[in-house]
């Protein structure tokens, strides 16, 4: 998704490098004028700095999603240009992002992408295994459920769909 920046120090134009919500917190800092220190080993770099540099669409960006209740996590790699979108358990998805921006064209099954498919599962793997990832976070959600009294106490907090806040019961 697009992300827009305006203040003091931030130039006018469009930068095409890919950037990801880790990067808000030495953003935050830098616009602080607080030097990061010890946190220089956080992931993320300075929206400001993304900026200010020529386009670098070799950055990858790495993102995921577990739902309560959904039969699979997502996961996602991002680099050169590409999405990479993966189901545990269900075929890949690799979209050309400059060519098909709406996304609509799923280039996974074509011999023609098999390179890059393979790149950006490499991409993607050396961050997360979606795999072992997945495992672990349903049973993370399962260990939650059973401490909220099972599925059916579970299902009478708060909005369906939604993880209710800690210490809310």
């Amino acid at each position: 998704m697009p992300m827009l920046m305006a203040g003091p120090g931030v130039g006018s134009g469009v930068c095409d490098t890919p950037v990801d919500l880790l990067d808000l917190y030495p953003t935050i800092l830098q616009c602080m004028g607080v030097d990061p220190g010890g946190e220089a080993d956080r992931p993320g770099r300075s929206l400001l700095e993304i900026a200010a540099e020529p386009e670098d669409a070799s950055r990858g960006i790495f993102s995921e999603y577990h739902a309560a209740g959904s039969n699979t996590g997502a996961f996602m790699w991002r680099q050169h240009g590409f999405k990479l979108i993966e189901y545990v358990r269900h075929e890949p998805e690799l979209f050309d992002l400059r060519g098909d921006p709406e996304e609509t064209v799923n280039l996974a099954g074509r011999a023609t992408h098999a390179r890059t498919l393979a790149m950006m599962r490499e991409g993607m793997r050396a961050i997360a295994d979606p795999e072992a990832l997945d495992a672990l976070c349903k049973a993370d959600q399962k260990a939650m459920i059973d401490g909220y009294g099972g599925p059916e106490a579970a299902r009478s907090m708060g909005a369906r769909g939604a993880t209710p806040a800690p210490g809310v019961s």
